[in-house]
């Protein structure tokens, strides 16, 4: 009787290790069927392939450019973006990196929005709109840029003469790249309200010059009257209706000379003119 007791225990024991390894052996096939099933679908559904990309918001720049530019930067971004390719939608994130944007100087901020019902990508871009251009007078040749409202160089401009288009003729710098500040922050304020102010007169602005940064100051000679010079340490306020006053007085024969004879505006003391 111990004899057949002792066979029938091993004999459950073979069994139920026998159990323990289909159960086992279940879990595993089921474990791979789901990894490979969610690889599947990651790197090879074609429900995940992008079959359209638009640009939204470009006037100036190529959208092959900017295409391309986000297309490098998705590849770059991340290992899952490298894994899974640009033509994978789980690739594109919702921001791009920061740095995306030194590669393309004319654009201000790019957006990333995917649509997975209709499988595509929508970039929308907003560019730099240009405010006034920059010469560089040193260089041979002159090498102008556009700058927008944040002061940054953004892309090559022709030499502009008259006084259609605002001109900041740089007599002191010898370079600047793409994408850089034409001026520090707090000058580039005041270069902004100069420019206004001289939009709100009718004194028409033949040259504008920026000799020495450490001075802090631009001189304008105008067409057919006085040269006037302004400080950048502060905003330009007070320029129009100086201005104005002058021409007005001017033209009623009190107070000033005719304003075309006069030699100099001098605006360089704060709330302050002087004229001779």
């Amino acid at each position: 009787m111990a004899d057949v007791s002792t066979f029938l225990t091993k004999l459950e024991e073979r069994r139920r290790k026998k159990r323990r390894f289909i159960r086992r052996t279940v879990l595993l096939a089921i474990i791979v069927g789901l990894v490979g099933g969610i690889f599947w679908v990651i790197f090879r559904a074609p429900f995940l392939r992008i079959r359209d990309i638009q640009v939204i918001g470009n006037a100036r720049t190529s959208t092959d450019d900017i295409v391309h530019l986000t297309e490098a930067s998705v590849l770059r971004s991340s290992l899952i973006g490298r894994l899974l390719g640009y033509d994978n939608i789980l690739a594109w994130p919702n921001v791009l990196p920061g740095d995306i944007l030194k590669n393309a100087p004319s654009l201000r901020s790019i957006a990333i929005t995917r649509d997975y019902r209709a499988r595509s990508i929508t970039i929308s871009v907003v560019e730099r709109k240009p405010v006034a251009v920059w010469c560089l007078m040193k260089n041979n040749p002159v090498n102008c840029v556009w700058f927008d409202d944040a002061g940054v160089a953004f892309e090559s401009a022709p030499e502009f003469e008259g006084s259609l288009v605002p001109v900041v003729h740089d007599y002191a710098s010898d370079g600047i790249s793409l994408g850089s500040p034409v001026l520090p922050a707090r000058d580039f304020s005041n270069l902004l309200s100069v420019l206004t102010a001289f939009r709100q007169t009718t004194v028409s602005v033949k040259e504008i010059r920026y000799e020495n940064p450490a001075l802090e100051e631009l001189r304008l000679t105008t067409f057919d009257g006085p040269m006037i010079y302004v400080s950048l340490r502060f905003p330009a306020d007070n320029i129009p209706t100086t201005l104005e006053a002058l021409k007005a007085q001017s033209a009623q024969g009190a107070l000033t000379p005719a304003f075309r004879n006069l030699q100099y505006v001098d605006f360089r003391v704060q709330n302050r003119a002087y004229y001779q």
